[in-house]
């Protein structure tokens, strides 16, 4: 006896972990007869628009497995009573929706009676501190991306859950674990146009999330349907301020720095069976926080009062009108301070310093193979010009190359995933769930260039513990992290 629990234990411990996040709900009820409260059997409760329904029991019970998460239109119906529409009927992500039904008897056949559903106030199978938002919801927010929905909940801060760091955080997409092993935040991004339902968890999560200790993020990407429908967003436009002292060079306006294109589209390709879904998001920002190249980064000058003076330039008399005083009774004793002029090297154009370009591009494919099974394939790819040997590009403004602009990385990553799901529904009451994905990165980033130049001969003395200079600004080299 001993060994056979071992061996269960065992087949459980490894089968844990190929368990994956829940993307459905559950929706259960009671029928009864509205004048005296009896249980009806056999009632049909139909969901409007899909293959998914159950009859009641002996008891009047009924339950429905593996709803998307949505909201729907209930149809109830059966021989002697007026047929029930149940309107607004909202399902979630690992949530159960009760749903009890009232028939009235006909005597003559009428019309529908409809009845409008509302949310509970308490949830009582809920035992984890979650928000969930829908698609419906996410439409009529000021939003573009996933991120910021999230960064919409309580107690999440700049992608910290609950004080805890970023890599603490699981992210799934339609119940696959997609979270970058070498960063710890979101591996793929999901276009917040494509998800059905977001579910964000910040406490007591269940047994089939792991590897996660601050908080759990599973988004649930939208299905087709039997009608094509498609849509367009687009936008463009610039930050403007009249704060040139802290945001320079913000007042030179260009309508076309943000760009951002959105396009989706939806239909049957075998109706009744066959369905697919893509979306696709380009965006690109030119920028607005600049810099200025008062210097090359090829380029850069010892003190000109030493007798080891090295000019590193073709001409430096170009340069020597261009002067760049700095206050020696900042950051240290003015009595240990050599520098009092620097020599440019550049020619003060200005540089924009957070520029990004994105394309992200996901397809789903969903065939219902009977009421009971159904396979979908998901692949989403950031991004997508990397197919063609191409990466998604930024830069991350640093305070410290503001007046070597040039020496900034170029920061470029893609990423990969393939999702399969296999739903099948074992009984009225319990069905399984099987995936399989693949998920692959890829990021690098390109000094062009040296490491940092500290010449200490031409920055202020003021130094930190490390050793790395403060308040002081590159005036050469590149970024080498």
């Amino acid at each position: 006896m001993k060994l056979k629990i071992l061996v269960l234990s065992w087949i459980l411990a490894i089968a844990s972990g190929w368990l994956y996040a829940s993307t459905t709900g559950k929706i259960i009820g009671q029928v009864t007869d509205a004048r005296t409260g009896e249980p009806l059997v056999g009632c049909n409760i139909i969901i409007e628009g899909t293959y998914l329904g159950a009859a009641s029991d002996m008891d009047g019970n009924f339950v429905i497995l593996n709803v998307p998460p949505g909201e729907y239109i209930i149809q109830a119906s059966m021989i002697g009573y007026a047929p029930q529409s149940l309107q607004n009927v909202s399902v979630s992500v690992d949530r159960t929706t009760n749903l009890d039904i009232e028939m009235r008897v006909e005597a003559v056949e009428g019309e529908v009676v409809t009845v409008v559903a509302d949310r509970p106030m308490i949830v009582r199978d809920r035992t984890s501190s979650a928000s969930h938002v829908s698609a419906d919801d996410m439409a009529n927010m000021p939003i573009e991306t996933v991120s910021e929905v999230i960064g919409t909940k309580a107690g999440i801060v700049d992608g910290h859950f609950r004080g805890g760091r970023k890599g603490e955080t699981m992210y799934m997409v339609d119940g696959v674990p997609v979270t970058d092993p070498f960063t710890g935040n979101q591996g793929v991004v999901v276009d917040a146009g494509a998800v059905a339902e977001l579910q964000v968890i910040t406490g007591s999560f269940n047994a089939e999330y792991g590897n996660a200790m601050s908080g759990v993020v599973n988004i649930v990407t939208k299905d087709g349907s039997n009608t094509f429908s498609g849509n367009i967003h687009t936008y463009f436009g610039d930050y403007i301020s009249d704060e040139t002292d802290y945001f320079p060079h913000i007042d030179d306006i260009n309508p076309l720095s943000i760009k951002n294109l959105q396009l989706s589209f939806e239909g049957p390709l075998v109706k009744d069976k066959v369905f697919f879904y893509t979306n696709m998001r380009y965006y690109t920002h030119e920028g607005h926080l600049w810099g200025q190249r008062r210097f090359d980064t090829d380029n850069f000058f010892y003190h000109l009062d030493s007798p080891d003076s090295v000019v590193v330039t073709d001409d430096y008399q170009t340069y020597m009108s261009h002067m760049l005083s700095i206050n020696p009774n900042y950051g240290g004793d003015p009595a240990n301070d050599t520098l009092t002029i620097l020599y440019q090297t550049g020619d003060n154009a200005w540089i924009p310093m957070n520029t990004s370009e994105e394309l992200n591009f996901q397809t789903k494919l969903t065939w219902r193979i009977n009421p009971t099974l159904r396979i979908s394939y998901n692949f989403i790819s950031n991004n997508l010009p990397n197919l063609f040997g191409d990466y998604i590009s930024w830069t991350d403004y640093s305070h410290d190359w503001r007046y070597t602009p040039d020496g900034l990385n170029n920061k470029y990553s893609r990423a990969l995933t393939h999702n399969i799901n296999i739903h099948r529904g074992i009984s009225s009451r319990s069905y399984l769930t099987f995936g399989l994905s693949r998920y692959s990165t890829n990021y690098h980033h390109y000094p062009f260039g040296p490491d940092e130049i500290v010449n200490m001969e031409i920055i202020n003395t003021a130094t930190s513990n490390s050793g790395k200079p403060l308040n002081t600004f590159n005036v050469g080299g590149m970024e080498n992290e």
